[in-house]
């Protein structure tokens, strides 16, 4: 495989013996610049999408007993496949652009050009994957495969599998890898003469993602507005559930159009590298789709922390309870207790407290009052933060806001008892 990739560089390299294809072409300002820019890119993807991974597991960890959201293991594919590609291609570029010149030979090129071009195929299959997946759950939402963990495990190994074909066939012969325009980075050969394999990746990991994601979420989009002008006046659960759902959906679709319109510039800009004859461009004008392009693996994280407010106060709570304490005894257990959220479906209310010290309208702890009549369940609003004392009850004070009479109450778990006890003043 070694010398198929050497032999095919260096017929690309006789081709265009009158330059070297690995020296910089942009000027040693524009390689500070980039270099920076690409800097930045790896310490904040880094950043980011390990904590990405971190929430997922500390949740997972810290709730057993709650079943994972199928949408939970695509962004974990997201966050992991970003992650990987920073560590794995960006260092080179960042180098090799501070350098001037590529550092790393043939062979380092093939292996910058496979494993970026594989975790952004990736990232577009996972996406597409997450499209088709946010439809059936809307369509088909008591299906069972649609809901099973399984389901989703197989749609990602098959996005794993669809994309090591079209990023291994290069290394065969179907297609090649050279340096990108500016001289300091590696991507699939779009000048390629034979077009063939130009022409199926366009097609295969382009256009056809590109219109599955807009058919899934028009048709959830028409599907929607249909079944609420239909039944909304009437099914008051199907209302809570379809909220839920666009939520689940407008981050889906904030994913999918960021990482298309990030990439629209390199595209284009491989499209006409292809099938135009005789272009060029300025190696800087070539850079900046490039650099735009690899910052789409910051931008999944980014949605992710800007539409989930419970990323956010898992790690703003890590934080000031980990990091801005003293690091012993009790404030180890706070530090754990910070990050495990209350199992409320066990939450037992035993004993209750006077309500003349509390006033209407004062900030509360949201929590869930479950009535075993209606089985319903009654959220008090303006969350805050509940703490654990060191014994064998979490003290909560509960109330909600604009309410006439403020409930608080001792909250202790139980193993399944669900009732509720207030009175009202």
């Amino acid at each position: 495989m070694n010398a198929s990739v050497t032999t095919s560089l260096m017929s690309w390299r006789n081709a265009s013996s009158f330059y070297d294809p690995y020296m910089s072409t942009m000027g040693n300002t524009w390689d500070i610049v980039i270099a920076l820019v690409v800097l930045c890119v790896i310490i904040t993807g880094f950043t980011l999408n390990s904590l990405v991974l971190w929430i997922l597991i500390r949740l997972k960890a810290t709730q057993p007993h709650k079943k994972p959201v199928n949408s939970d293991y695509y962004i974990m594919a997201l966050a992991a496949s970003d992650l990987l590609v920073v560590l794995s291609c960006y260092p080179l570029t960042f180098m090799s652009t501070i350098s001037h010149r590529w550092l790393f030979g043939d062979v380092g090129c093939a292996i910058n050009g496979f494993f970026g071009f594989l975790f952004s195929l990736i990232d577009i299959g996972a996406l597409t994957m997450m499209s088709l997946h946010r439809l059936l759950s809307v369509k088909m939402p008591h299906c069972a495969f649609v809901r099973s963990a399984g389901y989703t495990w197989v749609a990602l190994v098959g996005v794993v599998l669809y994309a090591l074909v079209w990023t291994v066939s290069p290394l065969l012969g179907w297609g090649r890898f050279a340096p990108e325009p500016f001289g300091t980075s590696c991507t699939i050969d779009w000048k390629n003469p034979s077009r063939s394999y130009v022409t199926s990746v366009f097609t295969g990991v382009l256009t056809i993602p590109m219109l599955v994601m807009l058919m899934c979420y028009s048709s959830i989009v028409f599907h929607m507005r249909a079944t609420s002008a239909k039944f909304g006046p009437y099914l008051t659960e199907r209302k809570k559930r379809e909220k839920r759902q666009n939520r689940l959906v407008r981050i889906a679709v904030l994913m999918c159009t960021c990482f298309l319109v990030i990439w629209l510039p390199y595209s284009v800009l491989s499209i006409c590298f292809s099938y135009v004859p005789g272009f060029s461009v300025h190696p800087v004008h070539s850079a900046i789709p490039t650099v735009l392009a690899k910052a789409s693996h910051v931008v999944n994280p980014l949605i992710c922390f800007a539409t989930n407010k419970s990323y956010r106060r898992l790690v703003r709570r890590s934080f000031l309870y980990c990091f801005l304490t003293i690091p012993d005894f009790e404030t180890s257990k706070s530090c754990q207790a910070s990050t495990e959220m209350p199992d409320w479906k066990s939450v037992n209310i035993t004993t209750q407290l006077p309500t003349s010290t509390f006033h209407p309208g004062s900030p509360g702890v949201s929590m869930r009052l479950l009535d075993d009549d209606t089985n319903r369940q009654r959220i008090c609003q303006n969350y805050s933060s509940y703490y654990k004392d060191n014994y064998t009850t979490d003290l909560v004070f509960v109330n909600e806001t604009y309410c006439s009479t403020p409930i608080p109450a001792i909250v202790s778990r139980s193993s399944g008892a669900r009732h509720a006890r207030t009175s009202s003043t």
